[in-house]
């Protein structure tokens, strides 16, 4: 289940968005694992601190099958111009994902990050990803209605974004587990970066509304102002996890 698109970039490593790919199949394998619909992608690379650069690859995916689907794990990997791994990351951070698990026409995002070496030039990238069915009820998410999301910036000299999600608990018990993705596009209209906050092991009141804000990463901002981009639009979703 591997994709590789290609991408030339200027000498200075600042590097315009990958075009969207729109629903392309995110299949297991020839042999007919189960998949995920590839709603839409972008690769950027973004500078980091100093002079290192990472391969910032952002997806959103929805389940398109009849039974639910667990994102189990993915993988992003930086290539040079002869095919040498040039970066890599071989796991999905939670901060950097929506809902693993998603039921029947629902919709997620996952995001991988890559440091890219030292001198490195990207000219391709791979992405690997694992989705398989599970009766772990660990592992079962459930969609929360999001009340609204928005992107914030502060006042002052020193700006700052962060992005919110407002949660309404409308049933008779409290929400435990409460978790949103907050995904972030550019005014080119690309997915350029994913927010995620939650209650952690705190519990949403019967009838209480919550809004989870986190910021906006100060390099997304700097690439945004660099490349003469904006930050224009969210999309959100939230969910409850049995984890706690």
């Amino acid at each position: 289940m591997k994709k590789i698109l290609a991408l030339i970039l200027v000498l200075c490593l600042v590097l315009a968005a990958v075009p969207v790919l729109a629903e392309n199949d995110l299949t297991g394998s020839p042999s007919g694992e189960p998949a995920l619909t590839l709603v839409e992608e972008n690769f950027y690379l973004r500078k980091s601190y100093g002079d290192k650069y990472n391969g910032v690859y952002i997806a959103k995916f929805r389940n398109d099958t009849n039974t639910p689907l667990y994102i189990d794990r993915g993988s992003l990997t930086l290539l040079d111009a002869d095919g040498n791994e040039v970066g890599k990351q071989d796991y999905l951070d939670p901060s950097g994902c929506g809902s693993r698990y998603l039921e029947s026409g629902e919709v997620s995002f996952v995001s991988l990050i890559a440091r890219v070496n030292d001198g490195a030039s990207v000219e391709k990238f791979e992405t690997d990803f694992k989705v398989v069915q599970t009766d772990n009820l660990v592992l079962h998410d459930t969609a929360i209605v999001l009340a609204g999301a928005e992107l914030r910036a502060s006042e002052g000299p020193y700006q700052n974004y962060y992005a919110a999600a407002t949660i309404t608990n409308s049933s008779d018990a409290p929400l435990s587990g409460v978790n949103a993705v907050v995904a972030l596009r550019a005014s080119d209209g690309s997915l350029i970066q994913l927010v995620t906050a939650g209650l952690g092991q705190n519990e949403l009141g019967s009838g209480s509304t919550i809004t989870l804000i986190n910021h906006v990463d100060n390099q997304v901002v700097t690439y945004c102002t660099e490349n003469n981009l904006n930050l224009t639009d969210v999309e959100a979703y939230a969910w409850q996890s049995n984890a706690y």
